[in-house]
């Protein structure tokens, strides 16, 4: 996945000031696909986080954040579309290892 840094996206995130849009489309995906809940998405989103950056494709938009949730501190790869102020789950997996030592550098 190719991926471009994003400052403006980067602000935005970093000021916290945004919700989560789950709608039936979204809610669970993560659950089925990866083993990862609704919540633990969320979670990351609580946590030291980094923006990876926008990711370079067709069609609509989309970002990958790398941090960790839960009390064991595992690491989380999400992607996400921005709905206005809100940030609209994709898809959140556990982080592979190129993107632990991506997140672990900061």
């Amino acid at each position: 996945m190719e991926l471009v840094a994003d400052p403006e996206t980067q602000e935005w995130l970093a000021a916290g000031e945004f919700g989560f849009d789950w709608d039936a489309g979204n809610s669970g995906k993560s659950e089925r696909k990866h083993g990862v809940s609704d919540a633990t998405f969320e979670d990351v989103f609580l946590q030291p986080f980094i923006l990876a950056g926008r990711i370079v494709r067709e069609g609509e938009t989309r970002w990958l954040v790398l941090g960790k949730a839960g009390t064991k501190g595992r690491g989380y790869a999400v992607i996400f579309a921005r709905r206005g102020n809100d940030v609209r789950p994709i898809s959140c997996r556990p982080m592979r290892d190129e993107e632990a030592v991506r997140y672990e550098q900061g």
